[in-house]
């Protein structure tokens, strides 16, 4: 007796004809599995951090019997797939006496609940594959069909068991350009097996993040401060130590502190105050990171204490933004958030450097 239940998680992910996946949690047999319910083709999905639970992905064998070694390799590797959670069907398991064959080798794409096919490339199984022949050429066709159909991109895989004497690994014509993972050196077996394990049960090394917002910074009603030419200057001449370089490091200093200026919030009793007091850093991170490129062309240039007087009187001038102008006669301390840190943050960048 087969049950549905809720959708412990819902994803949707972005696909080229703009259809929709869809993950949810159906009980199969004694276990729990992931299954796609409607998906069209697009980005592989993902099983969501903390949603694995007793998933185990149904795993589909296809290989050939090319020798007693080949075969016990091959089981071997189906063994410690089991062992690792994955649900393998392997003919030498699922293949009984009195069963049908051909319609055993066509449930790789028949059978629904079959999540992965895993095909282990030897010689021998690359030759029966490319000249169609035996159980092997068979699998071949069926698996032809299915992996050009871009729905199916992410349910199959290669897995090298043998290379040729060249080093090259064996693949199938139909296979040849497609991404595989290597098994056959001892070397690098464990690490790719592990590969093997995150592709079969959705979890990459490497999760694709979360899109974010694009930085305030690119806003066209961003701030936007006199310094670029000014800094470059300032850095070329301070790596080469050329005459002038601590005259144009104060004049990129003096221009980068009477900016501040436009960092100033107007209307500082507005609701939205504090979303705006990290618009306003936000802003800053440009020029905070120019600032810390001339610092680093400082701390490597032969300016002795004449650069260091000329950093400590920029931030001697930054001072007064740190309290209300002489000329305002009401305000609240809140009004300068954002200068204080942004000028704290750029004193401990430069006590570091």
């Amino acid at each position: 007796m087969s049950h549905n239940y809720p959708l412990v998680n819902h994803i949707q992910i972005p696909a080229v004809e703009h259809e929709i996946c869809e993950i949810g949690c159906n009980q199969g047999g004694n276990f729990w599995r992931l299954q796609v319910l409607q998906c069209n083709y697009g980005e592989s999905a993902q099983i969501p951090n903390g949603a694995l639970g007793d998933f185990m992905p149904k795993t589909f064998v296809s290989y050939s019997w090319s020798t007693k070694a080949h075969e016990a390799w091959v089981l071997d590797l189906a063994t410690a797939l089991r062992e690792s959670g994955v649900d393998v069907v392997l003919d030498k398991w699922d293949l009984k006496e009195g069963h049908d064959v051909v319609a055993f080798m066509e449930r790789m794409g028949t059978d629904k609940e079959i999540d992965k096919v895993i095909m282990v490339f030897d010689r021998r199984y690359v030759e029966k594959a490319n000249d169609r022949s035996g159980g092997v050429g068979t699998e071949a066709q069926i698996i032809t069909s299915q992996i050009y159909d871009k729905s199916d991109q992410d349910k199959f895989i290669g897995v090298i068991a043998q290379v040729d004497p060249e080093g090259k690994p064996y693949k199938p014509l139909y296979y040849a350009s497609r991404l595989h993972l290597d098994l056959s050196n001892a070397d690098i077996y464990a690490e790719n097996f592990d590969q093997l394990l995150r592709w079969l049960f959705g979890k990459p090394a490497y999760p694709k993040p979360a899109l974010g917002k694009a930085p305030e910074f690119l806003n066209d009603n961003s701030v936007v401060l006199p310094t670029r030419s000014r800094a470059q200057r300032s850095s070329n001449l301070l790596r080469t130590a050329a005459p002038g370089a601590i005259g144009a490091l104060n004049e990129y200093l003096e221009s980068l502190s009477d900016g501040f200026e436009e960092l100033r919030i107007e209307g500082s009793n507005r609701d939205d105050f504090d979303e705006e007091v990290v618009k306003s850093i936000s802003a800053f991170i440009p020029y905070r990171d120019e600032y810390l490129g001339v610092l680093a062309a400082l701390a490597r240039a032969p300016s002795g204490e004449d650069g260091a007087i000329v950093v400590k009187r920029f931030f001697e001038r930054l001072i007064p933004f740190l309290t209300r102008p002489e000329p305002m006669m009401s305000w609240s301390e809140h009004w300068f958030d954002n200068f204080r840190f942004i000028i704290h943050e750029l004193f401990l960048y430069t006590v570091a450097v």
